[in-house]
């Protein structure tokens, strides 16, 4: 943390532009800790004071102060071509430095650490078989709370990181809930909830929702609907509008559910889910009014709608 600090001190005064403290930050900041994260899983805490640094040094040139950062740290740690500054993220680049021990102990690699956890932690175990209780050493038990699901004989720290970097997100303009908002299309949360043990009840939910859009021809998968979407996006047509609240609802009481799975350990039917979402989209509708055309009338009908809700006949 000194190191870092001295040299944040010493380059601070000279008249460094934006892209010349980038590179510094890339080159040399964010190395300095490389010998002993290669080691340990270090603390949080310590990984966010030395980020702390970082951000104050690219965008204040000192400490950082607020409303001073363009941008959000998970973007900045974005790949160049995704947009971002290629500064890596410090605790996710730990974790691919500490996978390197994990593989070695998969592996049986030649080395004398190697050969003394295998005699003396696992006792001919694997490392999923030894349970995390009991007095063990901060970097042991941290390992152990990795987990390596396939072994690759292409295995390094560059294909680790890629797996575990911050990745860009993909964004759609949509007219949601009244105002003109920037719709997140989360991929990592639809795709998680879909492929965990590829439970026909998840998949069930948009096969389901889309039937109400009024346009049947929509793809399934998450990557071809937001293709099919994009045309759509600046549209003002009813249809239009029915089909993307149809997938912001659902896409967002999915990654609910998800989440209420994933870390409250609540679950509810797939059939709970979808009547949430229809009453959400319901409620949306019927705040809207309608031209009377052959589109809205079959709105009104597959979402039973009143009548009331179109309007006179366009000229």
């Amino acid at each position: 943390m000194e190191k870092v600090k001295r040299r944040i001190n010493d380059w601070k005064i000279k008249s460094l532009s934006l892209a010349g403290r980038a590179q510094l930050i890339r080159s040399l900041l964010s190395s300095t800790h490389i010998y002993w994260a290669s080691v340990f899983i270090l603390p949080s805490s310590l990984m966010l004071e030395l980020e702390q640094l970082m951000r104050g040094f690219l965008w204040c040139q000192c400490e950082m102060r607020k409303g001073k950062a363009k941008v959000g740290w998970e973007d900045v740690c974005l790949l160049t071509k995704e947009g971002g500054l290629g500064i890596r993220q410090l605790e996710r680049f730990n974790k691919a430095l500490i996978s390197t021990h994990i593989w070695s102990l998969l592996l049986n690699k030649e080395s004398l650490w190697v050969k003394w956890i295998h005699a003396y932690k696992l006792n001919g175990r694997t490392l999923w078989e030894i349970p995390l209780r009991g007095k063990m050493s901060w970097g042991w038990r941290k390992i152990l709370q990795r987990n390596i699901s396939n072994v690759d004989s292409d295995f390094s720290i560059a294909n680790a990181w890629d797996c575990i970097r911050p990745r860009v997100m993909r964004w759609i303009g949509f007219m949601l809930f009244g105002s003109r908002t920037r719709f997140l299309v989360m991929h990592s949360p639809l795709a998680g909830y879909e492929t965990q043990a590829q439970d026909s009840r998840y998949t069930e939910v948009w096969n389901q929702m889309k039937s109400f859009t009024g346009i049947p021809n929509i793809p399934f998968d998450l990557s071809s609907i937001v293709d099919f979407l994009i045309p759509l996006a600046k549209m003002r047509s009813v249809r239009s509008g029915v089909v993307k609240l149809v997938f912001a609802a659902t896409s967002y009481f999915i990654w609910q559910e998800r989440n209420n799975r994933l870390f409250m350990k609540t679950t509810r039917a797939r059939d709970q889910v979808i009547s949430i979402i229809k009453s959400t989209v319901r409620l949306k509708l019927l705040t809207c009014k309608f031209k009377k055309t052959k589109n809205v009338q079959m709105i009104i009908h597959l979402w039973k709608l009143p009548t009331s809700l179109s309007g006179s006949s366009p000229h």
